[in-house]
């Protein structure tokens, strides 16, 4: 078995000067800060791990990660137009969003982190679809609304600044 690891060594930063898919029979790993205007895509069949920054330069156009497994996200900011994270989610430390569409289509475990989620579109449907969980918070900012549908676990606080969370 192998995997794909981006940027782990040194100060890295992958700039996107396109679209970029990566498809992987076995896991993704991406170190370092992650730069563009375009699509990212990690398409893998076990797990994929995100190290880094992500649009801190240059907000991403979306990011779209498919994977087997689970995503592992240890990312402070996720600049990004439209975010969908189709798999679980495990949270690596204290995580904000922004973002005009966020959706995250399965359960999110913040480990004891708080996921900051600032949509900053009012008009597109912005949702987690599954359980949100661990002894973390969640904070919803920015204008657009947030669908959450199904029964949360997670027992940190929960701040609503500007819009509305649907349950």
């Amino acid at each position: 078995d192998a995997s794909l690891s981006v940027g782990l060594l040194g100060n890295s930063v992958l700039n996107l000067s396109g679209d970029l898919t990566i498809n992987s029979d076995t896991s993704i790993l991406l170190g370092n800060d992650i730069n563009g205007a375009h699509h990212l895509a990690l398409n893998s069949q076990t797990d994929t791990s995100i190290i880094s920054n992500i649009g801190l330069v240059t907000p991403l156009a979306g990011l779209t990660i498919n994977t087997g497994g689970f995503t592992y996200l240890v990312s402070e900011h996720v600049y990004v137009d439209t975010i969908t994270i189709s798999d679980d989610l495990t949270l690596g430390g204290d995580t904000t969003f922004h973002s005009d569409v966020v959706k995250l289509q399965a359960s999110v475990d913040n480990s004891g982190n708080v996921l900051t989620v600032d949509v900053t579109d009012n008009n597109n449907q912005n949702n987690i679809s599954g359980t949100l969980s661990g002894a973390g918070g969640f904070i919803k900012m920015g204008p657009g609304d947030m669908v959450m549908n199904a029964p949360n676990t997670y027992t940190g606080n929960t701040q609503i600044q500007l819009s509305l969370i649907h349950i």
